[in-house]
């Protein structure tokens, strides 16, 4: 469907804050999908556009971990491809659900993702004792790597929060980590969607440019309290487009 250029401006600068979010503290996609949302988009067009757009974020962050050597792919091979066969089971049953269905649970899950970010505590930087070994773990990432397949918002968080509670990492290297899981589920989800014809190009390249523009501002942003205030306006941004898309579409 066309879009106007108001409508457009507004996915520019929700991805273009989606994406200095995601620099900061993670959870964008709480961002991006209510604007999508907006647009009137089938719900299989508003998450396949969302990926991506997103998939642009994760591939920058990505690779500012691999040059700053925080990560290493051999030793993350088993669980990227765990994460792959994940996403992109999940990108395809999510394809098979009624629209209906779809109009329901996303919303739903976006009020719970946004109270879980603003809940949950702060993970420490010091290394803990793991509580699962990797075999196990990986298929943990599996699920994960299903879920940001079929819906996505806070899987960053998800994996980071994972490999600190149940692998003991310090967060600076669970996040690095997440970076790397992330960028895995959100590109063969892509492929997926991108196969099955979901994409809807314009907004798409809108939001591309906006994550890039964000991705700048969010990777010079020096801000002493920026951590402390992306919390609040995640969930305000959040709440106040769902408000918009439940009461006034």
């Amino acid at each position: 469907m066309p879009m106007d250029m108001t409508m457009l401006l507004l996915l520019f600068l929700a991805a273009s804050a989606a994406s200095i979010v995601d620099a900061i503290a993670g959870g964008g996609g709480l961002i991006t999908i209510p604007a999508l949302l907006l647009t009137g988009l089938p719900p299989v067009n508003v998450l396949a556009t969302n990926k991506t757009q997103g998939m642009c974020g994760t591939f920058v962050s990505s690779a500012v971990m691999l040059r700053k050597k925080m990560v290493s792919l051999p030793e993350m091979k088993k669980s990227i491809a765990f994460v792959a066969c994940g996403a992109m089971l999940g990108t395809l049953l999510v394809q098979w659900i009624d629209r209906s269905t779809l109009e329901f649970i996303i919303p739903c899950v976006l009020v719970f993702v946004t109270l879980y970010v603003l809940l949950s505590p702060k993970a420490s930087d010091l290394e803990t004792k793991p509580r699962i070994t990797e075999g196990p773990f990986r298929f943990i990432c599996t699920a994960i790597g299903m879920y940001d397949g079929a819906l996505g918002p806070g899987t960053g968080s998800m994996y980071a929060l994972t490999h600190v509670g149940l692998r003991g990492m310090p967060i600076r290297q669970s996040t690095a980590r997440a970076k790397i899981l992330n960028f895995t589920s959100n590109i063969f989800s892509f492929l997926v969607f991108l196969i099955g014809g979901h994409v809807v190009w314009g907004a798409a390249a809108c939001m591309i440019v906006g994550q890039v523009v964000g991705g700048y501002i969010g990777a010079h942003l020096v801000i002493a309290k920026g951590t402390k205030i992306i919390k609040p306006i995640i969930a305000i941004t959040s709440m106040a487009m769902l408000i918009k898309y439940f009461f006034f579409s």
